[in-house]
């Protein structure tokens, strides 16, 4: 279920992002570094256990999502070896 939360969130965001551009950023303290690095460690936490048409779906829009943010825009600099927690 914690997948497919994430899963939607990330679709979500990345709707967002094809309609409002960059500055869907800005409502998140993480910034375009921080959000990345949070579906990054969120879809390393998932691994195998993702259905392989989620892990599909996951990897596809989580490159969408690094393809779209610029790097340089992260308000804090996470450690990616931290995992994620349900704030983005």
């Amino acid at each position: 279920m914690a997948a497919c939360d994430k899963l939607h969130n990330l679709r979500s965001l990345v709707a967002d992002l094809r309609v409002e551009g960059p500055g869907t950023l800005d409502r998140f303290n993480a910034g375009s570094e921080g959000l990345r690095w949070y579906y990054e460690a969120a879809r390393r936490v998932l691994g195998d256990a993702l259905p392989e048409s989620l892990r599909r779906e996951f990897d596809a829009q989580l490159e969408i999502l690094r393809r779209a943010t610029p790097p340089g825009r992260a308000r804090h600099a996470p450690d990616p070896q931290e995992e994620p927690d349900d704030r983005p």
